[in-house]
């Protein structure tokens, strides 16, 4: 069976000048590309096969009522959005990862920082994803609930800017507050200097 996949990413990036949150805390981080430092503002829908455009939810099918986001093509935007160290907290890529758990260990899975809720810079990122709220029609999101500043339609129910930085198997310890406390010591803050629109389409056969 063809299966035709139309991701649609719409993110605020990071440049790779350098001076990238994953430098600054030696081997602990593993970095993963200039493709990957960024934060997503909005999870867009996908064509068939109606998958979530997140790799924690790729597998999850959505409701066949689904459509991709109409009007979106590629598209890039200079901008200057900076967040402060200390409104960074390290956390684990994976559900429930803002608190040490027992069943979650960091060494394991993806490791990354995200945005504080009191973090003046939330704002900002916030107006690059209202931009986004009128392409979600009844026809794109069926019986969702529309994305809000909170809620997202798809992908993650909460809505929390983040940045993935390190990979798996990783050799963390269970607790996140050291290298939290390193990495805002080495590095200043984080700078989004572009707003970046991406559409692709993979075909695969079953």
């Amino acid at each position: 069976m063809k299966r035709e996949e139309l991701w649609q990413t719409i993110a605020l990036g990071v440049s790779d000048d350098g001076e990238t949150p994953a430098y600054g805390l030696g081997n602990a981080v593993r970095r993963k590309g200039e493709r990957d430092i960024h934060t997503t503002v909005l999870n867009a829908a996908n064509g068939p096969p109606l998958l979530a455009p997140t790799r924690a939810a790729a597998s999850k099918r959505l409701p066949r009522e689904a459509r991709a986001l109409k009007g979106l093509t590629n598209y890039e935007e200079p901008v200057e959005i900076e967040v402060a160290a200390e409104d960074l907290r390290f956390m684990a890529m994976t559900p429930g990862g803002e608190n040490p758990r027992p069943e979650i260990d960091p060494a394991r899975c993806h490791v990354g920082v995200r945005v504080k809720r009191t973090s003046s810079s939330r704002q900002a990122i916030r107006s690059f994803r209202a931009r986004f709220y009128p392409l979600e029609t009844m026809e794109v999101i069926g019986v969702r609930q529309p994305s809000d500043h909170n809620r997202n339609a798809f992908g993650a129910r909460h809505f929390q800017p983040h940045i993935t930085l390190i990979r798996p198997n990783n050799g963390l310890n269970r607790d996140l507050n050291a290298i939290g406390t390193a990495f805002r010591a080495a590095v200043p803050g984080i700078k989004f200097d572009r707003f970046v629109v991406r559409c692709r389409t993979n075909t695969s056969y079953n």
